[in-house]
């Protein structure tokens, strides 16, 4: 039977330099910087990082990682092979990655379900960061897309949020926000919504299109989750003063019992992303109850 698994693009650069440092200073600053068996602990999840292996030139393979304690054991740490050790069962999470030293680009299997795009880049970039021989930044990367583009490419949405700020200097249009905001004599205001079973956020509504119109003149930001029409997977758009985004991910379709995606399947699916125009995906300004530095429990 044939699985999909879903494969995340992100940025990987250097402080300080992003994309200016030479392939040479990019390879031996990598290879400085990737220890096999590095661990950081987040969530009481303990991650690690296997041994690297070069795929092609300046192209690297590795994987990234937890445990689950207390669970049977079919998934484990071999400090002999610095990997990860699978059994018949998962009791825990593995994530295969390929570095392009040349595009400075890292594509990842993004596990449904156990871990999110965030949780991934943020923890492979705290490996990196263990050695402190250099320091590395990983950016999830996005596509630029408008609202009903991405809204025709969904069955419904189950989640928005907005984050509106005072405009000035006027709310021409926008009167149920300024109602809104004056009643609260707010500076700053968070509307997160979820959609009644089986049913879509109201789109048409007054409230809806206003918040949408404020952040276009550069007063907020939105976040949406809808379901992908067809395949049924989550999808995500994020609208800023700047344009509309969806995450940089494709699928690969797989026959028999692989579990995990190939370094191989990886790189085909990274070189047809070189063909496209993928750029960093915009930050977002977090709420008070959203600024973990893992995304576990955000929205």
């Amino acid at each position: 039977m044939a699985k999909r698994f879903r494969i995340v693009h992100a940025k990987i650069t250097l402080e300080g330099f992003g994309d200016r440092s030479s392939s040479e200073y990019f390879r031996s600053s990598l290879e400085q910087s990737w220890t096999p068996g590095a661990q950081v602990t987040r969530y009481e999840r303990s991650w690690r990082l296997s041994k690297s292996a070069e795929h092609d030139e300046g192209v690297w393979h590795g994987r990234i990682g937890f445990v689950k304690e207390g669970e049977l054991s079919t998934l484990d740490w071999d400090d002999s092979k610095e990997d990860f050790i699978r059994g018949e069962a998962s009791s825990g999470v593995v994530v295969p990655f390929l570095i392009d030293g040349g595009s400075r680009i890292v594509s990842f299997q993004l596990v449904s379900g156990q871990v999110r795009t965030k949780t991934v880049t943020s923890n492979l970039q705290a490996l990196f960061n263990t050695s402190k021989a250099h320091y590395w930044k990983i950016e999830p990367l996005s596509f630029k897309t408008g609202f009903e583009d991405w809204k025709s490419t969904v069955s419904c949405i189950s989640k928005c949020k907005f984050r509106l700020s005072y405009p000035n200097p006027n709310w021409t249009g926008r009167e149920n926000i300024k109602e809104l905001m004056d009643g609260l004599r707010a500076e700053v205001i968070t509307l997160r919504a979820r959609a009644d079973k089986e049913s879509s956020i109201e789109t048409d509504s007054d409230l809806f299109q206003q918040a949408m119109d404020h952040i276009r003149l550069g007063y907020g930001s939105a976040e949406m989750v809808g379901t992908e029409r067809g395949s049924g997977d989550e999808s995500k758009f994020v609208l800023t003063e700047d344009g509309g985004y969806v995450p940089a991910v494709d699928k690969i379709d797989v026959e028999g019992e692989e579990t995990e995606a190939t370094a191989q399947e990886l790189r085909e699916v990274q070189s047809k992303l070189l063909e496209r125009e993928a750029i960093p995906s915009p930050e977002i300004v977090p709420d008070v109850e959203d600024g973990e530095e893992d995304d576990e429990q955000s929205f």
